[in-house]
């Protein structure tokens, strides 16, 4: 077994062994909140190592917003709105090309340039870096908040 294996299993031992003078329901939370952690954690930094290779084999390019639309979708039980932006873009191989998305974030209005990532192959994937950096760099700080939180309480409670 390698060194960063068995340093991984001596602290996944430490964050979930028992205590005797901590109750279960604490304990089962404590546990809780490192796994939630922990699959943050995974998560932001999956998210982030993605959008940086997509940064070395997308081409970086300025898109305009040309339309916002705000749909209401009736679901069962429930009313959605969704937002859909047409953005056009040039490309060096194929021109100036459209693409109707929904973002992560709908904070643009007609007339916006944003910072976006295409595929060279294929024009139309597109990918929006500033939003997917910002929404994988909250989903590690609140992972990292959360193993914290989880160690602390571990180990005040010890």
């Amino acid at each position: 077994m390698s060194e960063k294996m068995f340093r991984f299993f001596v602290f996944w031992r430490f964050c979930f062994e028992c205590s005797s003078e901590m109750g279960k329901e604490i304990n089962y939370l404590v546990m809780a909140i490192l796994l939630i952690g922990m699959v943050l954690l995974l998560g932001g930094g999956y998210g982030l190592y993605s959008i940086r290779q997509a940064e070395k084999a997308y081409e970086s390019t300025v898109g305009i917003v040309k339309r916002v639309d705000y749909k209401r979708v009736h679901r069962h039980r429930k009313v959605l709105t969704k937002c859909e932006i047409l953005l056009r873009y040039d490309t060096h191989r194929y021109g100036e090309l459209s693409v109707l998305k929904e973002p992560i974030l709908s904070l643009w209005g007609k007339g916006d340039e944003i910072r976006i990532l295409y595929h060279p192959e294929r024009p139309r994937e597109v990918r929006f870096p500033v939003c997917e950096k910002w929404l994988w760099s909250i989903l590690l700080v609140g992972g990292g908040v959360c193993v914290g939180g989880g160690l602390a309480l571990r180990s005040k409670n010890v």
